[in-house]
C-alpha cells in the first residue's frame, strides 16, 4: 500500500512537470524583426576624425577630449523585434545570431532583451545574415535576413575590458587587393602587468568570449618587457596567455623609452621571433599588444601595414586612432617621424611597400622569403 502511494505522488509529480514543460514551451512563435540595410560601424565622432582631411590636425584640435575616455570602441547596431508565442509566455533568452554564411555557420551570438540587441565587431564591406533566437524549453527562431556593412576602412573592436583594439585588414592595398580581416590585431594588454604598470587593461570574460569565439584568437604575442636591469617586470610574470590553454604565448619583450624600437640591439632577438611568427600560417588568427596597444604596438603595426602596401595616409590612419582610446596620453605624427618613418622613407624602393621591405630586412634579421610568407598570408 504504501509503496502504491509513493508510485502515485511520483505519478502525480511527472504530470505536473509535464503540464509545467507543455505550458513553458509554446507550440508556435511569431517574430516580427527590424530590417537593416547598411549598417555603419563608426561612432559619429569616429567618423568625423575618418573623414578629416589632415588627421593629425585634427587629433590636435580635440586634444581635450581624446586619450583620457574611450571612444574606441565600434558602433552599436540595434536589432529590434517583437516576439510572441501562442501560450504568452516570454522567452528566457533572446539571442540574435550573424553569421557570413546563409545557413548561420560559424555565427556570432548577441544576448539582448524582449526587444532589442546589439549587435557589433562587424568586419567592413562584408554582407551578413541574421536571425533572432528565442529560447524557451527549446528554441525557435525568426526568418534570416541579410545587411551589408559600410566599406569604409578601419575596423574597430569592442573587447569589454580592453582598450584599443583593432583589426589591421580592411584596407584597400590597390591592384584589386586587400589587407585580409580577421588575421591580425593589435590591442592593448590582457592582464595587469608588474609593480610600474598602472594601465588597466584586462578582458572580462564577455571580452574573453569574443576574443576566442567571435575572433578566434589562436596566438598571443606580448610585446611587454619581463624583468629588465630596474627590475620592472611588464607582464607580471606570466608565462602563458592570459585567454587560457587554447591560445599559443609568445613572448617578444621590447624596449621602447621614446626610441625606434627597430633600431635598438636589446630587441633584436624579440623583433626577429615576431615576424618569424607572424611568417606561419599556423599561428593565425594572431592578437599582439604591448601595454596600452600604443607605441611598440603601433611601430610594428605600421610596418606591417607598409609591407603589405597600405598607403603612408593609410597608414597615419590606424596609427593615431589610438587617441581615441583611453591610453592615458596624446600619440601625434611628430612623435614617429623621426623614428621609423624617417627610416623608411631613407630606405632604397620605388615605392614605399619597397622601402619598407628594405628598411625591415636591414634592421632586422630575417629573410626576404619571411617577408613575402607574411604578405600571402595577410594579403588577398
Amino acid at each position: 500500500m504504501k509503496a502504491y502511494r509513493y508510485l502515485s505522488l511520483l505519478s502525480l509529480f511527472t504530470v505536473a512537470i509535464t503540464s509545467c514543460s507543455n505550458y513553458m514551451n509554446p507550440n508556435e512563435v511569431k517574430f516580427v524583426v527590424s530590417d537593416l540595410d547598411v549598417v555603419e560601424i563608426h561612432t559619429d565622432f569616429q567618423q568625423q576624425y575618418l573623414d578629416s582631411e589632415d588627421k593629425d590636425v585634427f587629433i590636435y584640435e580635440n586634444r581635450f577630449k581624446i586619450a583620457t575616455f574611450s571612444n574606441s570602441a565600434p558602433k552599436m547596431n540595434k536589432v529590434t523585434y517583437t516576439i510572441s508565442s501562442d501560450n504568452g509566455v516570454a522567452p528566457k533568452k533572446v539571442m540574435v545570431n550573424v553569421s557570413t554564411s546563409i545557413d548561420m555557420a560559424n555565427s556570432m551570438s548577441f544576448v539582448g532583451d524582449e526587444k532589442e540587441t546589439n549587435i557589433y565587431n562587424l568586419k567592413v564591406g562584408t554582407t551578413y545574415y541574421y536571425q533572432v533566437a528565442a529560447e524557451y524549453l527549446s528554441t525557435f527562431t525568426s526568418e534570416v535576413k541579410s545587411f551589408t556593412v559600410n566599406d569604409d576602412p578601419l575596423r574597430n573592436i569592442f573587447v569589454e575590458g580592453v582598450e584599443n583594439v583593432r583589426d589591421l585588414g580592411g584596407w584597400d592595398i590597390g591592384e584589386n587587393k586587400i589587407y585580409k580581416q580577421g588575421l591580425i590585431y593589435r590591442t592593448a594588454q590582457f592582464n595587469y602587468g608588474g609593480y610600474s604598470n598602472t594601465y588597466v587593461s584586462a578582458p572580462t570574460e564577455l571580452g574573453k568570449k569574443v576574443l576566442l569565439d567571435d575572433l578566434k584568437i589562436k596566438t598571443e604575442i606580448d610585446l611587454r618587457k619581463t624583468v629588465d636591469a630596474n627590475g620592472d617586470d611588464e607582464v607580471n610574470s606570466i608565462t602563458s596567455s592570459p585567454l587560457g590553454e587554447s591560445v599559443k604565448y609568445v613572448s617578444c619583450p621590447m624596449v621602447f623609452a621614446n626610441k625606434n624600437i627597430f633600431t635598438q640591439d636589446v630587441n633584436k632577438a624579440s623583433l626577429k621571433l615576431f615576424f618569424e611568427t607572424l611568417a606561419d600560417v599556423n599561428n593565425y588568427p594572431v592578437a599582439f599588444h604591448c601595454l596600452r596597444g600604443t607605441d611598440r604596438t603601433g611601430a610594428l603595426a605600421y610596418l606591417l601595414g607598409a609591407i603589405v602596401g597600405m598607403s603612408e595616409e593609410d597608414l597615419l590612419t590606424d596609427y593615431l586612432f589610438s587617441n581615441l582610446a583611453n591610453i592615458g596620453s596624446e600619440v601625434r605624427k611628430s612623435g614617429i617621424e623621426n623614428l621609423y618613418i624617417a627610416g623608411i622613407n631613407s630606405s632604397s624602393g620605388d615605392t614605399y611597400q619597397e622601402k619598407a621591405i628594405n628598411y625591415l630586412l636591414d634592421n632586422v634579421d630575417i629573410s626576404l622569403s619571411t617577408v613575402t610568407s607574411i604578405q600571402n598570408i595577410l594579403i588577398g
